[in-house]
């Protein structure tokens, strides 16, 4: 799955960012962050897809509007269905899913990214002009 991500990167220009305490899966990339606080090392975090986990959310208001943050109530977990999910990740099976779809997006991945320029367009126009960051 390593190297699909990487021929994406290099192949098509995609920025792949990928969180992990992985450090043989980290040695992929071209630029390492390393963080023991949880938070980015660098002033500015990179333009990209972030899938996260944590308790934390980062400081700024414009970064947190460009997130889709899912907070869970306390109680609200499925521990016994969190187990079999973490035991699905242990066994690689989350892995194989992500490469598959991978593959599958690389063949596709102009038109996506059209189509969901397309769909960005169409939501601006229809959003109230005083709800419209300039950079948005």
């Amino acid at each position: 799955m390593l190297e699909i991500l990487r021929d994406l990167n290099e192949r098509l220009g995609q920025t792949v960012l990928m969180i992990t305490h992985n450090p043989e899966a980290a040695a992929f990339g071209h630029r390492i962050i390393a963080c023991a606080t949880g938070r980015f090392l660098c002033n500015r975090p990179p333009r990209g897809l972030i899938l996260s986990t944590g308790e934390d959310t980062p400081r700024g208001k414009s970064l947190n509007a460009r997130m889709v943050l899912l907070r869970f109530p306390k109680g609200a977990m499925d521990w016994a269905r969190l187990t079999v999910c973490q035991e699905l990740a242990a066994a690689g099976e989350f892995a194989k899913a992500t490469a598959a779809f991978i593959q599958w997006l690389s063949t596709r991945l102009q038109g996506v990214q059209h189509r969901m320029s397309d769909q960005r367009f169409a939501q601006r126009q229809s959003a109230e002009p005083d709800a419209i960051h300039m950079r948005t």
